[in-house]
Order: C-alpha cells, then structure tokens, then sequence
C-alpha cells in the first residue's frame, strides 16, 4: 500500500479549489482605450443598456486590464 500513501501525501488539500480562470482567456474583442484582447463580457447595469441598446444589439464589455466599460455590436463568440 505504499502507492496509496503517496497519492494522499501529494493530492492538494480540498479546501483549495482550482477552479477554470475565465478572465484569463483573450477574446476577439478589443478595448478601445488600452487596444488589448483581455476583455470580458459585463452585466448590463441600467435601463438604457437593457432595454434601448439590447434592442439595437450592444453588448456591455469591460476590460481586464484598465478597467474601462464599453460597449460593441460583437457577442464575443462565433455562431455554428
């Protein structure tokens, strides 16, 4: 049973979870301020952003790396 023994010496302890980093990811869609990829969907906040520009198709988007809100006609992800 030595095996044993090592795999629960070197298994990781359950509190730490690793979990997928998905704002590690780059997408397609650029920040206008910086010019980076590091950018990820955002919630959409107000009544304007839900309703009025839902309607025309913006979608909110922040980027990662100089925290800047912005708002672009990409979905972020490519259609089948």
């Amino acid at each position: 049973m030595p095996s044993e023994t090592f795999y629960t010496a070197v298994r990781p302890d359950p509190a730490i979870q690793i979990k997928p980093d998905r704002l590690a990811q780059f997408s397609s869609v650029a920040c206008p301020r910086c010019r980076g990829y590091h950018t990820t969907r955002a919630h959409r906040r107000s009544f304007f952003q839900k309703v009025i520009l839902f309607r025309f198709g913006y979608f909110p988007w922040k980027c990662i790396d100089c925290n800047h809100r912005f708002l672009s006609k990409d979905r972020g992800h490519t259609l089948r």
